[in-house]
């Protein structure tokens, strides 16, 4: 039964007071892996993806942190959702800083949804509700945090990524 599913496609979210220049659109491509399955399985593939993402990450030749977060859109219980993703490290974001404004921004985010979903909608596993997890990372904020950090001289990028550029130009 356990599955990964990934899926991309435009995401739009209007964040109000956080919608400045280019790090924060309203319309943005995002590439997201869904795992659904018993909660080992959804952690192992978690762990698996943070470890390649981070490598990922190394061979853009990116600066980052992985960070433990909160998401800001629960309203009512806020505070109490925010403490409960904290501590059980539920959601974990690829940081990366934007050398022009001192600021980090989050390219990437992985999160653990435990079995709030197997619950929601019905999905078993092993006879119980369904773990589930997810990755997504923002593909303009990939490119802003690269930009920004190597500049858009191709001389001033990492090897692997100047070539893969010209191979995919030719």
């Amino acid at each position: 039964m356990p599955r990964a599913i990934t899926a991309l496609g435009k995401c739009f979210r209007y964040e109000s007071s956080n919608l400045t220049g280019l790090e924060r659109l309203w319309d943005f491509t995002m590439r997201e892996i869904v795992f659904v399955g018993p909660a080992d399985y959804v952690l192992d593939s978690r762990n698996e993806l943070l470890e390649l993402s981070a490598a990922f990450l190394d061979e853009l030749g990116l600066a980052y942190e992985i960070s433990t977060a909160t998401d800001p859109f629960f309203v009512d219980s806020y505070a109490v959702q925010a403490a409960y993703q904290q501590g059980f490290e539920l959601k974990l974001e690829l940081l990366a800083p934007l050398p022009y404004s001192g600021k980090k921004l989050a390219v990437g985010s992985i999160n653990y949804h435990q079995d709030f979903f197997g619950r929601s909608f019905g999905i078993q596993a092993v006879n119980e509700p369904a773990h589930t997890g997810c990755i997504g990372f923002g593909y303009e904020r990939l490119a802003l945090a690269f930009l920004a950090q190597h500049g858009v001289d191709e001389k001033n990028w990492p090897e692997e990524v100047a070539r893969a550029v010209r191979a995919a130009a030719a």
